[in-house]
């Protein structure tokens, strides 16, 4: 049942909000520059901030750090290019703000500990430009939060043992709202196609979301000088990686590292009637919280033509974090490493958990299923 949580006038309402933005001057790139970070911290006297972007774009890697004394702190450090960065700041490891841009130059913020988790507030002119974006997609974060609170009422009254009606509910409800948020970003980009705000938050969502038209309509507004950045090219490589990926398509063949250590070609091999390839790794509290779940539908439906593989990401230098990890939750199905992500990363898998349902010829099914979507269709493929 379609829309059933956002409806066409509450998309005509947010689409009309978006106004036309003055454009952040174009910045050349490709040469280094300096910035310093200056701040008060009300409510914490002392600790550490940490400013960090790292996106797993080479050539762009902020990593930049300070002491807090008496409420100030002071972070200097050096851009690789003279565009803004999107980033956030760390307080003491357990405080983390929201996206913010940082920029060459001097720049001042004020933080609250108490309210630490929104945009500080910057004096800079790509700092108001984000604010002006933030502000048109406030509304459809907000119907993000919706959406999710309605999900876990669902899954609590129903045990997470869903109808096909509700599943297919849910997923056109968060496929119209990602469909929203991606409009919302490519009109900024029409309207802003120099903006590097807008450039970023297109490969943020991305990242998140690999290829969706909207998301590749968004690109094609960005203007051909930020495309040839290295932000742009990024962007453009996932665009094209993850449409390999889509429903309909052959789950590709990579190189992976088995238990003991060799190097092979994963591929599906056509034993079983349904294989989930389950992307996760030992650091990830979700994807270690769904192995149980996991195990009971292995049990229940391997001897039927169904398995998992799994691909961890952990990094190379973890192989044992990995092994332990493996061994710790009895994981009985073969399992792969794709160390620190280096094939994935290509494919726009950067969330995780991340699965794939693939059928005896490695097409994809379907991506990205909670339990109670896997639990269903294993369920519809195998019980009737």
């Amino acid at each position: 049942m379609k829309r059933n949580l956002l409806s066409m006038s509450t998309e005509l309402k947010i689409l009309s909000f978006l106004f036309p933005l003055v454009m952040v001057g174009f910045m050349v790139y490709g040469q280094s520059v300096d910035y310093v970070l200056e701040g008060y911290v009300e409510g914490e006297n002392t600790g550490m901030v940490k400013l960090v972007y790292n996106d797993n774009i080479k050539g762009i890697n902020i990593n930049d750090s300070a002491k807090i004394h008496n409420g100030h702190f002071e972070i200097k450090g050096k851009l690789a290019h003279k565009f803004p960065y999107l980033t956030y700041l760390w307080l003491n490891d357990s405080l983390v703000t929201k996206l913010f841009f940082i920029a060459s130059g001097y720049q001042v913020m004020h933080l609250d500990v108490n309210h630490f988790w929104t945009v500080p507030k910057l004096e800079t002119k790509v700092a108001g430009e984000n604010d002006r974006y933030n502000i048109l997609i406030r509304p459809i974060d907000s119907l993000i939060r919706l959406f999710f609170i309605r999900r876990s009422r669902l899954y609590a009254l129903y045990n997470n043992k869903f109808s096909q009606t509700v599943v297919d509910s849910l997923r056109d409800a968060k496929n119209d709202i990602s469909d929203l948020k991606d409009k919302v970003l490519k009109s900024f980009l029409k309207t802003n196609p120099k903006s590097y705000v807008g450039l970023w938050y297109l490969l943020d969502r991305v990242l998140l979301m690999g290829y969706r038209p909207e998301l590749y309509e968004a690109y094609e507004e960005v203007d051909d000088s930020l495309k040839q950045s290295i932000v742009g090219v990024r962007i453009k490589d996932i665009l094209e990686n993850s449409r390999k990926i889509d429903r309909g398509h052959v789950f590709p063949n990579f190189i992976v590292q088995t238990f003991s250590g060799d190097s092979v070609l994963f591929k599906i091999d056509g034993k079983q009637k349904f294989t989930l390839i389950d992307f996760w790794y030992s650091h990830c509290s979700p994807c270690i919280a769904q192995f149980n779940d996991l195990k009971k539908l292995y049990n229940k439906y391997h001897r039927l033509g169904f398995t998992i593989l799994g691909i961890s990401i952990d990094d190379r230098k973890q192989f044992s974090l990995w092994h332990n990890t493996i061994r710790k939750y009895k994981l009985p199905w073969p399992q792969f490493l794709d160390g620190g992500g280096s094939q994935s990363l290509k494919y726009g898998i950067n969330s995780f958990p991340y699965n794939f349902i693939v059928n005896d010829s490695g097409v994809i099914q379907d991506s990205r299923l909670d339990m109670a979507q896997l639990t269903l269709f294993l369920k519809n493929q195998f019980e009737h």
